[in-house]
């Protein structure tokens, strides 16, 4: 194995079981610890495997605030590990939403290298925004 990807759903646990819709708290809590735990595992015991962490973002879904607390944490563990900014749409069967706009993302990436990240990367309807803020189409 060379390669794994981690998806993050949340850094609080209400953001987590709104975006999962767990109504079970002792589960949706287990969920997310086993989440963060398994990428501090990684870097710990594992450093040669490629580390991606993917993250949602909706603003219906989760704040700027809690998108910069993950941020920290990630960049705590490693500055260097591939963040993934997944913009979360009515596609993803969540139909009450709007897909984020590409100045959204643009803003949650500087927010997540605000953090210390180095490589951020983000989807958006125009293509991905990749380090730097440059825009991958």
């Amino acid at each position: 194995m060379t390669d794994i990807g981690i998806d993050l759903k949340a850094f609080r646990l209400s953001t987590f079981e709104k975006i999962t819709g767990l109504n079970d708290t002792e589960l949706a809590e287990e969920y997310m610890k086993t989440a963060w735990k398994a990428i501090e595992y990684l870097l710990e015991k594992y450093p040669t495997i490629f580390l991606g962490v993917g993250i949602p973002y909706n603003q219906k879904l989760i704040s700027l605030d809690e998108i910069e607390q993950m941020g920290h944490r990630l960049s705590q563990l490693d500055p260097w590990m591939q963040v993934c900014v997944l913009d979360y749409r009515p596609e993803f069967k969540r139909w009450d939403i709007v897909r984020p706009s590409y100045q959204e993302m643009l803003e949650v990436h500087h927010v997540l290298e605000s953090t210390g990240l180095e490589s951020v990367v983000c989807q958006t309807m125009k293509g991905r925004i990749g380090p730097s803020g440059i825009l991958i189409e």
